[in-house]
């Protein structure tokens, strides 16, 4: 694990606001239509899925999954585009199945807690996903 600044990025994707409870039925559904999408997002700087919590509240968490891409426009009407701003984030890149992704998780925020780091209040947090290799980039923001 280590820390470090993410220069800012932009995505275009589908946004989507999921109850906690309904993230593992919902969030592969969402996985599915942007694949439909994918062939129409315009300047994708590859095919890496990026998966992104832009905040939780209660119970509540808004997604952003997409694409990386070097330009906006255009945009279809189904997807939203939006930078992300640099920032920094504790890093972990989990090689392995992506079922055991939660597993990193739990080590991250052990990690957070035993350094004394402090992360961001709306839990924002990516993933990149590299599912040819196995490889997933796992993200949580920092509040510095």
């Amino acid at each position: 694990m280590e820390i470090i600044k993410k220069a800012s990025f932009t995505v275009v994707g589908i946004k989507e606001t999921i109850k906690e409870h309904e993230l593992f039925v919902k969030v592969p559904k969402v996985y599915e239509r942007l694949k439909q999408f994918s062939g129409q997002i315009n300047h994708k700087k590859n095919n890496l899925i990026i998966e992104i919590c832009l905040k939780k509240e209660d119970n509540t968490y808004t997604e952003l999954i997409g694409y990386e891409v070097t330009e906006l426009n255009p945009i279809d009407k189904n997807l939203v585009g939006m930078k992300i701003p640099e920032a920094s984030y504790l890093y972990f890149l989990h090689k392995g199945k992506k079922e055991d992704i939660f597993q990193a998780y739990v080590d991250m925020y052990d990690y957070v807690i035993r350094e004394k780091l402090v992360i961001d209040t709306k839990e924002f947090k990516m993933e990149i996903h590299d599912e040819h290799n196995l490889e997933y980039h796992l993200y949580l923001k920092l509040a510095l």
